[in-house]
């Protein structure tokens, strides 16, 4: 009901006009340097073979951190640290920006809109820098604010390719599924005939059999597998539950989900390794 509340304040406040709330449009990439140079999110580059990067098995950390309104997340970051992480509502907090600098990750935001003087949107992290990344934003249907995307390419261990990562935060009030489709589409074209390993996590909003059976045939068609948490305590509207991750090209070891009082999603945490062979691209319409 908060994080409702939370929406519908600051979808009010876009169209009453706000001092504390400006949407950045286009959206701006953060870094610990500062702001980046936005690079079109249409085509994913071709990048030499690394050898360093994230290793060959590395934990992932997938979290809507309900921009730090809660207290416990601190505690939650640094007790189970993370190689890779994607999150989503992250805000930049001094508080939150220094505790990443001191845990050695090299992080980007993209920065959708700005509230009470911080900047808000997804952010992808890790302890290695990113070979690539561009950011997407797409309108809520009924409010406008943008919900955003981060693409990401990271050097990974043994593999010929970069792991390309799909950070996404889903488009939640609209009650059909044309909008949602929209704010996939760009994201599965990227990721379609990408022949390296593949990461697509974050907040889908996937609170609908509807939205669903939409995103689970989206990813069937290529050839995405889902990963099955136990325990699994995830956010769920009903039956449904809101945070999802996909792979492709590599080896899920564990995964789980479990209460956490620090923000209104519990955290995904899982293992992946690099399977011996990447999987093929999928085919997709």
């Amino acid at each position: 009901m908060k994080a409702l509340s939370l929406g519908l304040l600051l979808g009010l406040c876009l169209l009453m006009g706000c001092d504390e709330l400006s949407v950045t449009s286009p959206p701006v990439l953060l870094t610990p340097q500062g702001e980046r140079l936005l690079t079109p999110c249409t085509l994913l580059p071709v990048l030499p073979v690394q050898q360093a990067g994230l290793p060959r098995q590395f934990d992932l950390l997938v979290w809507n951190l309900y921009k730090l309104q809660r207290p416990g997340w601190q505690d939650a970051l640094v007790s189970a640290p993370a190689d890779l992480m994607l999150l989503q509502e992250a805000v930049d907090a001094p508080p939150f920006t220094q505790l990443l600098g001191e845990q050695g990750y090299a992080w980007q935001q993209v920065a959708a809109f700005t509230y009470e003087g911080r900047t808000a949107g997804v952010m992808t992290a890790a302890h290695t820098p990113e070979l690539f990344s561009c950011p997407l934003a797409y309108p809520e249907p009924v409010f406008r604010l943008p919900k955003t995307a981060l693409v990401s390419l990271y050097a990974l261990e043994g593999s010929r390719y970069p792991l390309l990562v799909i950070n996404l935060h889903g488009v939640n009030f609209d009650l059909g599924t044309a909008s949602y489709e929209e704010q996939l589409a760009p994201l599965l074209k990227l990721s379609r005939r990408y022949p390296g390993p593949v990461l697509f996590a974050g907040d889908f909003n996937s609170w609908s059999e509807r939205r669903s059976r939409l995103l689970q045939s989206r990813m069937a068609r290529q050839q995405f597998l889902s990963a099955h948490f136990s325990p699994d305590q995830r956010r769920r509207i009903g039956e449904w539950p809101l945070d999802q991750v996909f792979y492709r090209g590599l080896i899920l070891e564990q995964a789980s989900a479990e209460p956490s009082a620090a923000s209104d999603h519990n955290p995904l945490r899982l293992r992946f390794r690099l399977a011996d062979h990447t999987t093929s691209p999928g085919k997709s319409k």
